[in-house]
């Protein structure tokens, strides 16, 4: 399996996700994440995260055992922010604010035990504050595609270096 037919990137364990991004807990929606530097003039940037869908997750309560799709679109949102906060190379990100989607389009259920890897390429970078991203989600165990969003815009609020 090729993730986005590069060679493997850099990786962040939750203590290097959590540096970058000020979510904790349940709301940070991702174990780990590689990012993969662009290897040539017009390559997007990339991202893969990962998360482990355990039986006694939050997000599971009151949804019939199913992870519902606000939450895998949420994991999309939460590493797009990842990347973005990557790609200007900042040490911290105050806020992220979740500006929309053009297209979603849901594959398959999402069952506890499924290891989601959630792949994010950025289309658009407009300043370093409005970002557009793509994403597909798939099930790491058997490599089908959950989900797929087209257009994840977010806008980011930095704070210091």
């Amino acid at each position: 399996m090729d993730l986005f037919n590069q060679q493997l990137g850099d990786c962040f364990d939750l203590n290097d996700i959590q540096r970058i991004l000020p979510h904790r807990g349940p709301a940070l929606k991702m174990d780990m994440a590689i990012y993969y530097k662009p290897e040539k003039e017009g390559e997007k940037h990339k991202l893969s995260s990962f998360r482990i869908i355990k039986v006694d997750d939050p997000d599971l309560n009151g949804h019939f055992g199913i992870y519902p799709g606000h939450c895998q679109l949420e994991c999309a949102s939460v590493a797009s922010a990842l990347l973005a906060g990557i790609v200007i190379d900042v040490s911290e990100v105050k806020e992220i604010l979740f500006a929309g989607v053009d297209k979603i389009k849901y594959k398959k259920i999402v069952l506890p035990g499924s290891v989601l890897r959630i792949d994010i390429e950025l289309i658009k970078n407009r300043g370093g504050k409005f970002f557009i991203f793509d994403s597909k989600i798939f099930d790491f165990s058997t490599n089908k595609l959950v989900v797929e969003i087209k257009g994840l815009s977010g806008v980011l609020a930095i704070g210091s270096k």
